[in-house]
């Protein structure tokens, strides 16, 4: 399992997350009992300042910048997301969280028939799973310090 939080923008500071606290309390018995018929491993990584291989467009309508279904399989843009993935025989499955930059916030994806989805997450085939979050400088986090999510603001 592989677990990534996306900040995205240009930000001054760093972003950290309790990932592991969280990942230990929502995995850990899981691959414990598992553990004699398969080898599960969690790794966590941060990218700094990812942005979108799809620009959002601003709406009116619903008061937010929007993703279309139709543009979510491109969510990802590798020129600017240097995602650590295996690249062996072992399956891995992504777990994608990402945070918009202030300047594309608040973020909404909208399904087919152009209502937002909720949660706002969706799947990309042969990849895993995304997650967008509220940007945190309207939270915890400064716009001009970096910050830490913490365990309570990921569960």
């Amino acid at each position: 399992l592989s677990f990534t939080l996306l900040v995205g923008g240009e930000r001054r500071g760093r972003v950290a997350w309790a990932a592991a606290e969280v990942l230990e309390r929502i995995f850990g018995k899981l691959s414990q009992s598992l553990s004699n018929v398969y080898d599960i491993t969690v790794d966590t990584q941060v990218q700094h300042y990812a942005s979108l291989a799809v620009a959002p467009t601003k709406s009116k309508q619903h008061g937010a910048y929007v993703l279309t279904a139709d543009t979510l399989n491109d969510f990802l843009s590798s020129d600017s997301m240097v995602l650590d993935m295996t690249s062996s025989t072992v399956r891995t499955l992504n777990f994608l969280l990402y945070v918009p930059s202030p300047d594309h916030s608040p973020l909404k994806l909208l399904d087919s028939h152009g209502a937002p989805l909720e949660p706002a997450a969706f799947l990309v085939e042969g990849f895993g799973g995304v997650y967008v979050m509220e940007a945190m400088d309207k939270g915890s986090l400064k716009r001009a310090g970096g910050g830490f999510l913490s365990a309570e603001q990921l569960a």
